[in-house]
């Protein structure tokens, strides 16, 4: 899981420089990587969210 740490907080444009070897190599990190992303920003969203209607 060495490669899973390397794309950690590395932008897609970044992915998009890569050889598409290392891509095609390291695809199920960037896809468990990528719902960590999404997970993350949902739990950020919902973090709002909640502290939207403690303000109201």
């Amino acid at each position: 899981m060495k490669a899973h740490k390397s794309y950690r907080g590395l932008p897609r444009s970044k992915w998009n420089q890569l050889p598409s070897c290392a891509i095609a190599n390291t695809l199920p990190e960037i896809l468990c990587l990528s719902r960590e992303f999404f997970n993350d920003e949902r739990n950020a969203l919902q973090n709002v969210l909640h502290r939207s209607w403690e303000v109201r």
